[in-house]
């Protein structure tokens, strides 16, 4: 009786060494990263280049700590920042969303402004890179790259309110805008150029960045 109770406990033991860990899973690509919209702050108290904007993200189906991150001139997760606006959220219960909130930061004219989203499941740290819209592991890929969120503006009556719309950046934003840039593909009047891929210049500079993501990085 001893030999089988010492045998069942071995067995026991043995089990649970070899009980599989748990390792962290990078968010799917169903998930949805941050979103950002903006206009300008024109408040009479509001500092000069003073900007407002809407900052959410997700849902991501799983429990972590979701960042969205305004960066002004910085166009790399790893990159420090100044003048932006950062906003985060925990999920507890299999989802993580973080609520639209306004958010205050200064954009000098002609300085871009870039969207950085990253995820924390508590042991990875997780961005999402826009040169590939892949979530990748921030200590590994340290030159992983934010979306675009604005460039220079036109002082276009007509194309600035157009732009002004497509400020909200973000995967699923672009499986939307993309196709119909490329649909748009020309040279307007020496202001706006669109390619065949979508990716759209202002007056040869580039403005908006559609896949394969090739112009900023």
């Amino acid at each position: 009786m001893r030999k089988i109770a010492i045998a069942l406990l071995a067995a026991g033991a043995l089990a649970t060494s070899f009980t599989p860990v748990a390792h962290a899973a990078a968010p799917s690509a169903t998930d949805s990263d941050c979103g950002f919209t903006t206009a300008t702050d024109n408040s009479p108290e509001a500092p000069e280049n003073s900007q407002t904007g809407v900052l959410y993200g997700g849902p991501i189906a799983q429990n972590g700590t979701l960042t969205c991150t305004i960066k002004v001139n910085v166009g790399t997760h790893a990159g420090a920042y100044v003048n932006g606006a950062t906003r985060s959220a925990t999920g507890t219960n299999g989802t993580t969303v973080l609520q639209p909130g306004v958010v205050s930061y200064i954009s000098p004219p002609g300085e871009p402004v870039y969207s950085c989203a990253a995820f924390n499941d508590g042991s990875v740290n997780w961005v999402l890179d826009a040169r590939t819209n892949t979530w990748v592991n921030a200590s590994t890929t340290p030159d992983a790259e934010c979306h675009l969120a604005i460039s220079g503006g036109t002082d276009d009556p007509i194309f600035d309110p157009i732009f002004d719309l497509l400020d909200l950046v973000g995967t699923t934003l672009d499986t939307v805008i993309c196709p119909v840039l490329a649909e748009l593909e020309g040279d307007y009047a020496g202001l706006v150029t669109i390619n065949a891929q979508g990716d759209v210049f202002i007056a040869g500079d580039p403005f908006w960045d559609c896949p394969p993501y090739d112009l900023f990085g």
